[in-house]
């Protein structure tokens, strides 16, 4: 890897973790202040207004990416971000007001971001057309650490969950005010109707595939309150967060990179690409989340204190499949994105919030745990057939996805049972040491077997040419 690829790699880093991290952060700091009940009403209130926020910054900010230096194309998607966040500002309004209490009254205070959102996600769009991926970093870490130290304030000052909608809201309007200023563009071209409607099209396939991606953990977290309660939705959004947080530590600069780096090229070197990021993928996910689910109790009470964990701890350990495919998934999802076959993405992720709540919602009312572990399950069972349609679209063959996949699979199932063996050995110590004797032995299982066992598909995939 060259010297300026893994410059973007760090800063790319940097710049999720303080997107996706601090955030993540923040709330599980906050966790230890606030009641089970005070968190989940503030779950459900912010569950429509990220659904909003997705439009812009999956549909809007991906289709700038891709418009290039269209002047009239980036001039109507300005115009429709614009229009789309006056509309989800009004709509989350209308939900508050509907919904009503300490939830409709936080959603209120939530409402402004989807317009905030609109305003800068064309310019985001722009600053990470032209990869200013350390520009992007110190913004996010300028607006996420003073929206931070506020809340943290806040929190002390007994705000309770409104401390966490001065953070959503602190961070959203600096981060996009530092954004419009950094990209130094205005609209160029006045858009018309038809451009707008041209736009509008793409911006769909691209929005509802996050929507729909997006949605199944959204609905859970609603009906998750409806059918057992404020405090059990604040233990599945901790649990939740958790994902978030371990996602942001290890796969995120991953996919935020893709997209940009699977665009340019000719389509040769897009599919060496992709075959090179789904390997990374395989490696990180296959180590991270078996680890982190045999781990789920040390983890959570060393996350939110051991008033929480206990409530937490089975959920994070259900959800870490979801993790797991999401990271196989994003390879395939921007390759497909960048070749022209968001369609195909759309597809996916709409089968996936088919079947996923169709195996999760009737098993809530047994029990959230049941619940929780079918909304998992979901996202992989469809898996497998999108990957079958995704990998001839990409100019990949399966040979080369297995020995991208293979390997990490294989290492990762070693270490899962060897964890699983050794658990006795790990119950009388403190999270702390369980948690690091956990990680030192994980890891080592995992390097082993990920030596050997590339090593020998290594050996395989070149004994034709001998």
């Amino acid at each position: 890897m060259s010297t300026s690829a893994i410059s973007t790699w760090a800063w790319s880093a940097v710049l999720q973790w303080a997107r996706l991290g601090i955030g993540a952060a923040v709330f599980l700091i906050a966790a230890r202040f606030l009641g089970l009940a005070e968190i989940g009403a503030f779950a459900v209130a912010f569950a429509p207004v990220r659904l909003a926020q997705m439009v812009h910054r999956a549909g809007i900010a991906d289709a700038t990416v891709v418009a290039g230096t269209d002047e009239a194309r980036r001039s109507a998607l300005f115009a429709l971000s614009v229009l789309l966040g006056v509309l989800l500002t009004l709509g989350v309004l209308a939900l508050a007001g509907w919904i009503g209490g300490e939830t409709g009254r936080l959603m209120r205070a939530l409402s402004p971001l989807p317009l905030v959102t609109g305003l800068s996600a064309p310019a985001e769009g722009l600053l990470r057309q032209a990869l200013q991926i350390r520009a992007l970093a110190l913004r996010t870490l300028v607006a996420q650490g003073g929206a931070a130290l506020l809340t943290l304030a806040a929190l002390g000052l007994g705000w309770g969950a409104m401390a966490l909608v001065l953070f959503a809201v602190v961070a959203a309007a600096v981060t996009g005010a530092l954004s419009v200023a950094m990209a130094g563009w205005r609209p160029q071209v006045r858009p018309d109707a038809v451009a707008m409607r041209g736009e509008a099209a793409f911006v769909a396939r691209l929005s509802m595939r996050e929507l729909a991606a997006g949605a199944p953990a959204a609905v859970m977290q609603v009906a998750v309150a409806a059918v057992w309660g404020l405090p059990v939705a604040g233990a599945f959004q901790i649990a939740t967060r958790m994902i978030t947080l371990v996602d942001t530590l290890a796969l995120a600069p991953l996919r935020y990179i893709a997209l940009p780096r699977f665009s340019r090229g000719l389509p040769e070197a897009r599919s060496a690409a992709i075959a090179e990021t789904l390997g990374q993928a395989a490696r990180l996910a296959f180590w991270l989340y078996p680890g982190a689910a045999l781990s789920a109790s040390e983890i959570a009470v060393l996350a939110v204190g051991p008033a929480h964990g206990g409530a937490v701890a089975p959920l994070f350990a259900a959800l870490c499949l979801s993790g797991m495919v999401a990271a196989l998934a994003m390879p395939l999802n921007q390759g497909l994105t960048a070749a022209g076959h968001a369609a195909l993405t759309l597809r996916r992720t709409l089968w996936a919030l088919v079947v996923s709540l169709g195996l999760a919602l009737p098993l809530l009312p047994v029990s959230v745990l049941a619940g929780t572990m079918a909304l998992a399950l979901g996202g992989a069972v469809v898996l497998v057939p999108y990957a079958a349609l995704a990998v001839p679209r990409l100019g990949l063959s399966r040979a080369s996805v297995a020995l991208a996949i293979g390997p990490a699979a294989i290492a990762g199932g070693a270490m899962a049972v060897v964890l699983w063996l050794a658990a006795e050995q790990f119950a009388g110590l403190g999270p702390a040491l369980a948690l690091g004797g956990k990680l030192a032995l994980g890891s080592a299982v995992f390097a082993g077997g990920l030596a050997l066992t590339s090593g020998l598909a290594g050996r395989r995939s070149l004994a034709p040419l001998a």
